[in-house]
């Protein structure tokens, strides 16, 4: 364990921050939990936060399907004032971490209530498919 409670990275987390290292994308290594008293006193409304992130155990995106993640990701911050977007994060955003399976199919979860976040796309599809779905 590294200081700080942080889970020393796994074999697939190094080779797919290796993989994402120019692309802008994030790596998310734990469970985003959201209180909903914190967004009533606007706590995550000054915070940047990623539009979206890929799991930290997640199989290696191909060239493509990191276009395709910068295409949503890019479409998702339109919806934001430039004064509120840096980078791939937004001000207030509700991150979509996605996972890629060994199969090559792609699931996501958002931010959720509790510590119960639960893996949606039911069945598994390919990114471009699940994109138009988030």
């Amino acid at each position: 364990m590294l200081d700080g409670g942080r889970v020393e990275p796994t074999p697939q987390e190094t080779a797919l921050r290796a993989t994402l290292a120019n692309s802008g994308i994030s790596v998310r290594t734990g469970d985003l939990c959201v209180d909903p008293h914190d967004l009533e006193r606007g706590v995550f409304s000054g915070h940047l936060l990623p539009v979206a992130d890929i799991w930290r155990e997640s199989e290696l995106p191909t060239g493509r399907e990191i276009e395709t993640l910068l295409y949503f990701m890019r479409s998702k911050l339109d919806a934001f004032h430039e004064r509120d977007i840096e980078g791939l994060s937004a001000r207030g955003a509700n991150t979509t971490t996605f996972r890629k399976l060994p199969d090559g199919k792609w699931t996501y979860r958002r931010a959720l209530w509790s510590q119960q976040n639960e893996w949606f796309s039911e069945p598994p599809c390919s990114l471009e498919r699940l994109i138009m779905k988030v």
